[in-house]
């Protein structure tokens, strides 16, 4: 990968965990519910 190509993918998951996490932290269902509603492990 070039560096802009890793710049743009560590930007990438800096949002994206800081959003999970925020979803995490904040007791939402939401994250539990995307997770746990999978029947098996073909869906995911």
């Amino acid at each position: 990968m070039t560096p802009a190509e890793l710049a743009k993918k560590d930007e990438f998951y800096s949002i994206y965990w800081s959003e999970y996490n925020l979803v995490k932290e904040s007791g939402s269902p939401e994250l539990y519910d995307k997770i746990h509603n999978r029947n098996n492990y073909a869906d995911i």
